[in-house]
C-alpha cells in the first residue's frame, strides 16, 4: 500500500497478562521503525512522519505502565484515571516520566538495530530478490 512499512504484533504479544519486560519489548517494538530512520539515515535526515502511529502506540504503553500497572517507582504503585494522568497534578510528572521511557527505550532500540545492521541488510537485499520471505527463510537470514 501506501505505507513505507508497518509493524503488528503477534498473537503472542497479546496475552492479558503481560510482565514489565514484556511491555518494554512492545515499546521497542513500535518503536522499531522510526529507531531504523535513524539507525540507517541519521537523526537529521532520517527521521520522516511514518512512525507517528507507532509513537501513539508506544506512548499508550509507557502510559499504562505508569498509570494503570504500578510499574513506575517514582510514581508509585497507586493506579491514576485518565483524568489525574492528563489535567491533574501529576500529569506534568506522568508527561516527564513517558517521555523517559519512550526516549530510554528508543536509544536501545537504535543500538539494537545498528548492532543487527549486518542481517538487516541480508534480509532486506533476499526481500528486494524474492519481495517475499517464509519465516524459515527469514530465521536463517538473521541467525548468520
Amino acid at each position: 500500500g501506501g505505507h513505507g512499512g508497518y509493524m503488528e504484533h503477534s498473537e503472542a504479544d497479546n496475552s492479558p497478562l503481560q510482565t514489565k519486560e514484556a511491555l518494554i519489548g512492545r515499546i521497542r517494538t513500535s518503536l522499531g521503525g522510526r529507531a531504523a530512520e535513524i539507525a540507517y539515515y541519521g537523526e537529521k535526515d532520517g527521521i520522516s512522519t511514518g512512525a507517528s502511529g507507532d509513537l501513539e502506540s508506544a506512548t499508550r504503553v509507557a502510559r499504562a505502565m505508569i498509570c494503570n500497572y504500578g510499574m513506575d517507582d517514582e510514581i508509585g504503585m497507586a493506579v491514576l484515571s485518565q483524568e489525574e494522568a492528563t489535567r491533574g497534578p501529576l500529569a506534568g510528572k506522568i508527561h516527564e516520566r513517558v517521555s523517559r521511557i519512550i526516549n530510554q527505550e528508543m536509544d536501545e532500540t537504535v543500538r539494537i538495530i545498528k548492532e543487527a545492521k549486518p542481517r538487516i541488510d541480508k534480509l532486506v537485499d533476499s526481500l528486494l530478490e524474492k519481495n517475499k520471505l517464509t519465516r524459515e527463510e527469514m530465521e536463517e537470514l538473521l541467525a548468520k
